[in-house]
């Protein structure tokens, strides 16, 4: 791994209390385990950015509460990556969403992801990738939403996104 990591972004703390971040800015991933005062820098595969953008960015992040697993989007590219959290192997799938940026999983499991790009939201069962993708609706005729982040409520499970061309939630 690159011993440069540039741009910490979202973070995330898994259930061992390991802590979880993108490293925009250089195309990683990190890990910080607290207890051990250890940090380890992961790079992600390489891709040919999309668009006018210079580099892939690896963007928002979560933990899944099924099986640990760290998942992340990569802005730019229009994939999500997985990493297994005791091998840190990685696998990475095409992004169901163009511009995928924040995600959230469900208490069951289901990952949640922001398409910045073309104004939707995907629901993705990661056991086997199966995706749907909602259009979110727009706030005037022809202003595209540009949802950016998400949240999910602990007990309702209710999806909660802004987004950040109308500034609406």
């Amino acid at each position: 791994a690159s011993t440069k990591a540039v741009y910490p972004h979202t973070i995330r703390v898994d259930a061992k209390g390991i802590v979880w971040f993108t490293l925009t800015g250089s195309e990683q991933v990190g890990r910080l385990d607290p207890v051990a005062d250890e940090f380890t820098i992961i790079d992600v595969p390489t891709y040919k950015p999309q668009g006018i953008a210079g580099t892939t960015q690896p963007y928002g992040i979560d933990i899944n509460p099924i099986d640990g697993a760290v998942w992340y989007s990569r802005l730019f590219a229009d994939k999500l990556g997985r990493i297994d959290p005791d091998t840190l192997e990685i696998t990475e799938y095409d992004s169901p969403v163009s511009g995928p940026r924040r995600m959230h999983f469900d208490r069951q499991g289901v990952l949640w992801v922001t398409g910045y790009s073309e104004g939707n939201l995907a629901r993705i069962e990661v056991d086997g990738f199966k995706s749907k993708v909602y259009t979110m609706p727009e706030f005037a005729e022809g202003y595209r939403p540009a949802p950016y982040a998400l949240g999910i409520h602990p007990q309702t499970q209710e999806i909660w996104i802004n987004e950040n061309m109308t500034d609406r939630i």
